[in-house]
């Protein structure tokens, strides 16, 4: 029987440890000659990845079907088309996509984190091993293997503590199987994702893309919230508030006052939309609240994630 495994690149994560245990397999910093006995197309990087220090997760590929697993090692691009590649190799290839974007899935979730860059746009290996003998494939995303060797230095670093909470969080998601989960928050978890990228994280014109991840995490926090009770005859603006400061724990804060603020967020958000305030004319607070847009998703959706655990 063959033994699947995943060597999955983690853009912009660092640990503090060379390695530790995480999600049925390790996370480790491996050392240069490590990384090029796996990809050896970087001859002479050894200086820039050490600076990098890329982080990569390793552990078994979890895949259904056949164990019949003889593939071609040659590069496969990570969007590649199933039915423009070989079968089996396809098969590993959407395997490796799928527990790629279930990993990621738990570092989005972290409550203050930084937005975590799908590794989907970096490289993953996919090994094959089988009496005795192995095998691997790289799976080349749009970034290639170049944001292994010159990606920048994180400046957020996973503690244990940090790694603690993720755990904790794949403990809460692993409760209500994937297929169950309702539209509304499959869509706020695509946003998160999508919402990660690079372009989204810096202030093109005036915060253009911060500005487009906001409007983008407050409608799907709106989605998540749709149908929930509220007063009669509440406004959209008034609903939104009222729904959402129902859904998401907030500790201590005043309830009337944590609803006010969810009102200005989409308020803000309606302004945006409609055209009715240009990025150059924001406020401090307003762009403050640029800001805070993914962190409210990610309370909403951990918030619904632990309602349906409750059933």
């Amino acid at each position: 029987m063959a033994e699947l495994q995943l060597c999955l690149h983690l853009p912009g994560v660092q640990i503090l440890e060379e390695r530790t245990a995480f999600a049925g397999g390790e996370l480790l910093h491996p050392d240069f000659d490590t990384w090029y006995r796996i990809d050896g197309t970087h001859e002479y990087a050894d200086s820039k990845y050490a600076r990098t220090r890329p982080l990569f997760w390793e552990g078994p590929l979890f895949r259904d079907g056949s164990d019949d697993v003889r593939v071609a090692t040659q590069a496969v691009p990570v969007q590649a088309v199933p039915t423009q590649a070989d079968p089996v190799q396809s098969d590993l290839l959407r395997a490796g996509r799928t527990q790629a974007r279930q990993l990621h899935r738990l570092f989005l979730l972290h409550p203050w984190a930084p937005a975590v860059v799908s590794p989907l746009l970096s490289t993953f290996y996919i090994g094959v091993h089988h009496d005795g003998r192995g095998t691997s494939f790289p799976c080349v995303g749009y970034a290639e293997r170049e944001w292994i060797v010159f990606g920048g230095v994180p400046t957020f670093q996973f503690e244990a503590s940090d790694l603690t909470m993720i755990a904790d969080i794949a403990e809460l998601i692993d409760q209500v199987p994937e297929n169950s989960w309702p539209g509304p928050l499959v869509a706020a978890l695509d946003t998160l994702e999508r919402t990660a990228r690079p372009e989204y994280g810096y202030d093109v014109g005036a915060g253009s893309g911060l500005a487009a991840a906001f409007v983008a995490a407050i409608a799907a926090c709106e989605g998540l919230v749709s149908g929930h009770p509220a007063s009669p005859n509440a406004s959209l603006t008034d609903a939104f508030a009222q729904r959402l400061a129902a859904l998401i724990p907030f500790g201590d804060d005043d309830h009337e006052v944590r609803k006010a603020e969810l009102a200005e967020i989409y308020r803000l958000r309606s302004r945006l939309v409609h055209g009715r305030l240009a990025l150059t004319e924001l406020d401090p607070a307003q762009q403050a609240m640029l800001h805070g847009g993914r962190r409210l998703l990610r309370d909403a959706c951990i918030a619904t994630l632990s309602h349906l655990g409750d059933g």
